[in-house]
């Protein structure tokens, strides 16, 4: 079962489902069927592949046994350079996949994506996971600026140059934990959602 945490289109979503809309178009994406797709952890050693147990197929496993923040780094596919986030702007969104498979832990926080480069830097903040263990939980960033937290520059002036997008994997407070990622995508909607 998927599940869905949302705010409202214009605010950051996560669904039960994440049908791509009609005219969306998937701009890169990783499925980890394979393999990681070239992702990298901030943390040696708490990311691998594995084959089975993702939505569907194979999926990016997250295992800890400390208290450390954990974020996931993005391959130069979700980048600029093959991604013109220019045309992004208020026509575009992130979506990712997230699953609890252990919790040791004593608490959440919540869902993070931060984007960085040249310009400045932002950070998407989304809602808390749900306490279900193998209940995958599907994150939407719309690429809105009311949705992210500028620091340290524009929101325009980032989106001319992204060189870092990062997902939080460790979303819980405590140890042991084990937490996956699947489907993590970059998505044309040209439709466009209504700036906050």
């Amino acid at each position: 079962m998927i599940s869905i945490h949302a705010a409202a289109l214009a605010g950051g979503l996560v669904f039960a489902a994440a049908p791509a809309l009609a005219a969306d178009t998937i701009l890169a994406q990783s499925t980890f069927d394979s393999d990681l797709d070239g992702w990298t952890s901030t943390v040696n050693g708490t990311v691998s592949w594995s084959a089975g147990g993702g939505h569907p197929g194979g999926r990016m496993l997250f295992s800890n046994d400390t208290s450390d923040s954990t974020f996931v780094v993005a391959p130069a596919k979700f980048r600029t350079g093959a991604i013109d986030f220019k045309k992004l702007n208020n026509k575009g969104y992130i979506v990712f996949q997230h699953e609890l498979v252990q919790n040791g832990g004593t608490g959440f926080v919540a869902y993070e994506i931060d984007m960085t480069g040249p310009g400045g830097a932002a950070v998407f903040t989304g809602g808390l996971p749900l306490n279900k263990l193998n209940n995958w939980q599907t994150v939407v960033a719309p690429l809105v600026q009311g949705n992210w937290t500028v620091s340290g520059g524009s929101w325009t002036a980032l989106l001319n140059d992204v060189e870092d997008i990062r997902i939080r994997i460790e979303l819980i407070d405590g140890s042991p934990d084990v937490e996956a990622i699947d489907n993590v995508k970059i998505v044309s909607h040209p439709k466009g959602f209504v700036p906050r």
